[in-house]
């Protein structure tokens, strides 16, 4: 999987929420989508891979909260 496969999946991922989320997800969800799309267009021009790991971290704490607030 590319990087920019990986990208379309979590915007897709997002993108799947919309209909069910609260306004708060959808702001999270909106940051989320800015940054993931930075932190591709950097590590594919060669900047610091730390930035798109960050980006992958972050997500990942999203994913949580969304699964905390359902439950």
């Amino acid at each position: 999987m590319t990087i920019h496969d990986f990208e379309h999946k979590l915007l897709g991922l997002i993108d799947s929420m919309v209909a069910t989320a609260t306004d708060d997800e959808l702001f999270a969800g909106g940051y989320l989508r800015g940054h993931i799309s930075l932190a591709v267009a950097r590590a594919w021009h060669g900047a610091d891979i730390a930035y798109f790991v960050n980006f992958v971290v972050a997500l990942v704490v999203y994913g949580g909260y969304r699964r905390l607030r359902s439950s």
